[in-house]
């Protein structure tokens, strides 16, 4: 397997519980073309990448193969690497995605963690908080 079809499959089971191992979504195909530089929001766009998608996969399916992801490819990456030839900027995308895996981008750690204070010991604003909770006694005014 090469380095750019282990990409492809890392991606392609990303945030997928029914992904079979061999086929990618447009959702997963976007999210690799953004993560991975392809798609830099000037020569080539989210639009653009739906574009191509539909464009190479087979009718009436929502995904793509590795070779249609391969075709696809072709057809961005002279958009992006307008400046070099086909050959030159094919290779140049694959040099953006090759090794690379998914982000958990938005995924958010607990830091929030309980720390027992003796008895009697102050806490907070001794005025209460408003909830019926003396925050200094730690004991209920309801």
């Amino acid at each position: 397997m090469s380095v750019l079809e282990n990409s492809f499959h890392k991606f392609e089971m990303y945030d997928d519980t029914t992904a079979s191992g061999k086929n990618m979504s447009g959702k997963n195909f976007s999210k690799l073309c953004k993560e991975c530089g392809v798609m830099n929001g000037k020569t080539v766009t989210t639009t653009d990448i739906d574009i191509v998608f539909n464009r190479v996969k087979t009718k009436d399916t929502r995904i793509i193969n590795f070779v249609e992801f391969q075709q696809a490819l072709k057809e961005i990456c002279v958009k992006r690497f307008k400046s070099k030839s086909p050959e030159e900027a094919l290779q140049a995308v694959y040099g953006l995605i090759e090794g690379k895996k998914p982000r958990s981008v938005g995924t958010t750690v607990s830091r929030s963690f309980f720390v027992p204070c003796a008895p009697g010991a102050v806490m907070g604003n001794s005025q209460g908080d408003g909830n019926g909770w003396d925050a200094h006694r730690m004991t209920s005014s309801a």
